[in-house]
């Protein structure tokens, strides 16, 4: 359902993917008669497309229904205010987080893709930065996406000390959008100026995005929370 523009949805309407920043594997998630299972589907040559087309943004919580998302498209709109919803530790339930639709053959087709892990949100922002920038995403097109590879990144020390693993992503392709994936929320980037072409001996493929870089200046969904 939908309360004052925000999306505030409980269970899945879509088959879910998910990527465990604690290992640095991406699974499929699929429910039947009842029943849970987990596919790992980690492989750098696997592709599938990511719409950012429908990318929301937001504040969302897990529970044991699932998701429970207060989110608005990433098209300008304010993110509402943070829930102040708490745990029994008196932490707030409810974290930064996105929302998107992918597909791919891989996944089985169409599936939802949610979470509010810091270290996936922070990767997927400079995939969006990239694509954002492309002339294929200014023209309505979707990118074909791999993970590549994972970067551990470690926090916290002594007890509280933790590795998390961070998705590389590469773009290796672009598509048309499909009608299934729903109505497009999220207008195509504005097109770039032309640019001057590079020297011959100058033009290379562009570096997996978040390949161990720091992050570009002003990165639209971690901004969107500060």
């Amino acid at each position: 359902m939908a309360a004052f523009g925000m999306q505030t949805n409980t269970g899945n309407y879509l088959p879910i993917v998910k990527f465990d920043a604690r290992a640095g594997r991406f699974f499929r998630v699929d429910k039947e008669n009842g029943e849970t299972t987990q596919t790992d589907i980690t492989d750098p040559n696997m592709k599938f497309a990511i719409d950012f087309g429908s990318i929301n943004v937001g504040w969302v919580q897990f529970t044991p229904q699932g998701p429970v998302k207060v989110m608005v498209p990433y098209d300008g709109t304010p993110i509402p205010p943070q829930p102040q919803d708490k745990g029994a530790d008196g932490k707030l339930l409810y974290r930064p987080g996105f929302y998107a639709i992918i597909a791919g053959q891989a996944l089985g087709g169409i599936r939802e893709w949610c979470s509010n892990a810091a270290i996936l949100l922070n990767a997927l922002d400079e995939l969006f930065n990239y694509y954002a920038d492309q002339p294929e995403a200014a023209a309505g097109k979707i990118p074909l996406i791999s993970i590549i590879s994972t970067v551990p990144v470690t926090s916290g020390s002594g007890t509280q000390k933790s590795t998390n693993y961070k998705p590389v992503f590469k773009i290796t392709g672009w598509v048309d959008r499909l009608p299934d994936m729903g109505e497009r929320t999220v207008p195509p980037p504005a097109p770039k100026a032309p640019q001057v072409a590079a020297p011959v001996a100058a033009a290379q493929s562009p570096p997996p995005v978040g390949a161990g870089a720091p992050p570009p200046p002003g990165m639209p969904f971690v901004s969107c929370w500060q």
